[in-house]
């Protein structure tokens, strides 16, 4: 026969509820429900929950001793019934428990010093009122030598990082150019003389009898090492790199020319070195950091590149007739100069043009065998360009992608393109399109130069510098671009990411720490509009279009990739916009909605 329910559950419940107010009053706001609820259903389990089940009278000994510390909470119960000690006892339990669960924990405080420490130097750098009344320069050098930690915070660590590359400066760089021409021997001297003494060394003034033949040379002017290839675009003869003599080789590499070139007490520049002549190098990081236009010409910078390319153009000439004697004694060479320019560079109007002020002059010095000097530099700089266009500047970018543009390889999509030099890092974010299959062109979005090149970096880590900030240098560098792109490409919120190549060119292109930085740059760009899926890529030449024999099969000869490319003809190398040509993708204007609705007071 079962039981039925009878007054004293309702009781319970009742005195439940009295509890629960109780609790409430005293401040145990997440209690009544939680707490309530089993100690009723307790009650009613009984003997499954532990609980001793009376059915005689209520024995003194069957009370429950109350908790040290507790609360006795009064209730309209019987406190003679044993349930009645279990609920009291229950009830003293949450409440301490609850009191001493509600106090707070200590938040741990940074110790006073390091905040100190942060703080001294933030104000270190930022203090614009030190800045301003010794000069930035001063202020950068008189900054005590400190060393890029792992302990620094990340949001410093670029800041830093490029604080202290400015305080070491280039001067303290050691690069392939370190005591210029030290290895030279007799025999290099020799060769360099002989080429340069050749009655074909200079490039023809007139048009000579024979059958006219266009010649085209293309020179990749680096910071520490130039390349020259001289194509017959039209012809059998084919593609060829100008060797250099051992001792002016840069790298070891028989293609490679140490970017550097010799001052005689005369002042005079020479390839060779002499008694008394200074030795003239780092020629690129000068001349892009001297910020010329057309009316500063007269600059040191100006003359030492004009000279390098004058010496560059008459060398090349007399190795091709001492090497082709028979293949190009009944020839009328037309010859024509495509010289190699940072993107960025080329982006500025005034520096482009005073980049091909010296070519143009260097050119015209070519055409004889005349001293340079500074004198007959800057004469030749102010003629009239009248034979301007065998003359051309074409980006670093094109000649690297020439290549590729012309293979079946190529895709109309976007690409990262990254020049690792000795001395600076060249990023190009670009689109090939292709309209149709003889047409091409590249859309240049957005560009980033700095002088974090290897032997930089090199000599920035020798200091005792992680090598790891490396990484997060050229990884922020590679996310400049692709950040400016903002307006001149569609982005689509939640698209599938595409797969973007990242062309890896340059001498240093096999650092690791500068090819960790694409990880970093994947990592840094991640969940944002520019989010992509970078993948490394080698851009390589042919062998067999260009001759490269003295090279072993096993030597690399990628870094003459930019110097072919710039060797084809004009109208063979894709055309191309810099970002300043390309425009920005037109957005829907903002539209008001609500004046095609009627508003509440037309109601």
């Amino acid at each position: 026969m079962s039981r039925s329910k009878s007054p004293r559950v309702d009781n319970r419940k009742k005195s439940i509820g009295g509890l629960g107010e109780l609790m409430l009053a005293a401040g145990l706001k997440t209690t009544k429900i939680q707490i309530g609820v089993p100690i009723i259903n307790a009650i009613k389990r009984g003997p499954k929950t532990g609980l001793p089940k009376k059915t005689g009278p209520f024995q003194e000994s069957d009370r429950l001793p109350p908790l040290t510390g507790g609360k006795i909470i009064a209730t309209k119960r019987n406190s003679a019934s044993p349930r009645s000690a279990v609920l009291k006892r229950t009830v003293q339990e949450v409440e301490v428990q609850s009191k001493t669960a509600s106090k707070p924990k200590k938040k741990e405080i940074t110790p006073l010093s390091e905040l100190d420490q942060k703080t001294k130097y933030l104000k270190s750098i930022y203090d614009e009122e030190t800045i301003g009344k010794r000069g930035h320069a001063e202020h950068i050098a008189n900054r005590p030598q400190s060393k890029i930690g792992a302990t620094r915070p990340p949001h410093l660590m670029l800041s830093e990082t490029k604080l202290s590359l400015e305080r070491m400066g280039l001067d303290n760089v050691v690069t392939c150019n370190h005591e210029l021409h030290r290895d030279l021997t007799q025999d290099d001297r020799r060769e360099i003389q002989t080429r340069l003494a050749h009655p074909g060394a200079c490039i023809p003034k007139a048009r000579e009898a024979g059958r006219p033949v266009d010649l085209v040379i293309g020179i990749d002017v680096g910071s520490t090492s130039s390349k020259i290839v001289m194509r017959f675009p039209y012809e059998a003869l084919g593609a060829y790199a100008v060797p250099a003599p051992k001792g002016m080789r840069a790298d070891g590499h028989p293609y490679y020319w140490t970017t550097g070139l010799w001052k005689t007490t005369e002042g005079v520049f020479r390839l060779l070195p002499s008694a008394g002549a200074k030795a003239i190098d780092r020629l690129k990081i000068d001349f892009l950091s001297a910020n010329l236009d057309e009316a500063r010409l007269d600059h040191p910078a100006t003359y030492a590149m004009t000279a390098w390319l004058t010496l560059l153009l008459r060398q090349a000439m007399g190795w091709l007739r001492l090497t082709l004697t028979r293949g190009t004694q009944d020839l009328s060479l037309r010859v024509s100069v495509n010289c190699g320019f940072p993107m960025q560079s080329v982006e500025n109007p005034a520096s482009e043009r005073a980049f091909h002020t010296c070519v143009t002059a260097a050119r015209r010095l070519a055409m004889s065998n005349s001293e340079l000097s500074s004198s007959t530099i800057c004469a030749a700089q102010r003629v009239s360009d009248e034979d301007d266009a065998s003359v051309s500047i074409v980006p670093e970018l094109i000649g690297a992608v020439t290549g590729f543009c012309n293979s079946p390889a190529r895709k109309s999509t976007d690409y990262l393109l990254v020049d690792v030099g000795g001395l600076t890092v060249d990023c190009v974010y670009f689109r090939l399109n292709e309209p149709d299959p003889i047409e091409r062109s590249i859309s240049v979005f957005g560009t980033s130069l700095e002088s974090y090149g290897v032997d930089v970096m090199k000599s920035w880590v020798k200091l005792g510098n992680p090598a790891e900030a490396v990484s997060a240098l050229i990884g922020h560098l590679m996310c400049q671009p692709v950040v400016s792109s903002k307006g001149k490409r569609s982005v689509i919120p939640g698209r599938k990411l595409e797969r973007t190549q990242v062309f890896l060119i340059g001498g240093g292109r096999h650092s690791k720490e500068h090819r960790d930085g694409l990880p970093w740059a994947l990592n840094s760009l991640a969940n944002s509009t520019f989010a992509a899926k970078f993948e490394a890529a080698d851009l390589t030449i042919d062998r067999e279009e260009i001759d490269v024999s003295l090279a072993p099969l096993g030597r690399d000869c990628g870094r003459l990739l930019v110097a072919n490319g710039l060797s084809f003809p004009e109208h063979d190398m894709p055309n191309w916009k810099h970002s300043g040509e390309v425009p920005n993708i037109p957005t829907v204007p903002p539209r008001n909605f609500e004046e095609r609705f009627v508003g509440p007071e037309q109601t």
